[in-house]
This record gives structure tokens, C-alpha cells and sequence, in this order.
């Protein structure tokens, strides 16, 4: 979220190439830390890849392959935490709906 109010913060509502490479760098770290992941941190994750679907810059095919897995993950969390919707605080849903209709797993391919 900090790279997004970063992005905002000067003029643009989409991330620019420097918060891309930061945003690829947190996604990566995140993954590597697996299952102690929170729930919250899946959500953001799930939030910030739909994010760097939408920036303008050139992916290449280790980036994709982390965005599809980030995505794959956040709609498995979609059906998951839908099914208790107690269990989303507002700030979770708002990321979740965010990230589902700005940029669905279709435009990976």
C-alpha cells in the first residue's frame, strides 16, 4: 500500500517503473517466507500483484509466473474467506474486491 500512496503521491495513479522493481522485490520476499504468511499478508500480496498487472512496464517470464501464483493464491483466499465474511475487517474486503475486478488471472496469459 505504501508503494501505491508513493505512486499517488507523485501525480500518477498507477506504479512507476522504480515502485514495479520494489513491489516484484516484496512480492518475491513474501513468497519465500511460505506458510507463515498471515492471511492479511495473502490479501495484500493478492492486492499488490492486481496492482503491478496494471502499471505500465516490461514483465518478463519469472514475474509472470510470480504475479500467476500471487493471484492463484488470492482467488483460493477469495473462496476461503468469503465463506466467513466475519473473518474480513474492511480494509481486507476493500483489497480484495480492488484486486478482483482491477486485474483478474485472465490478463496474465
Amino acid at each position: 500500500m505504501d508503494l501505491w500512496a508513493e505512486a499517488l503521491a507523485s501525480g500518477t495513479p498507477l506504479l512507476t517503473q522504480p515502485l514495479v522493481a520494489r513491489g516484484i522485490r516484496l512480492l518475491r520476499e513474501a513468497m519465500d517466507a511460505g506458510p507463515e504468511l498471515s492471511d492479511r499478508d495473502r490479501i495484500a500480496g493478492f492486492w499488490l500483484a492486481g496492482r503491478l498487472l496494471g502499471a505500465e512496464w516490461t514483465s518478463g517470464d519469472e514475474e509472470r509466473r510470480l504475479l500467476a501464483e500471487w493471484l492463484a493464491a488470492g482467488a483460493r483466499g477469495i473462496a476461503t474467506l468469503g465463506a466467513d465474511a466475519r473473518a474480513l475487517n474492511a480494509l481486507d474486503a476493500a483489497f480484495l474486491l480492488d484486486a478482483s475486478v482491477a486485474a483478474p488471472a485472465a490478463r496474465v496469459a
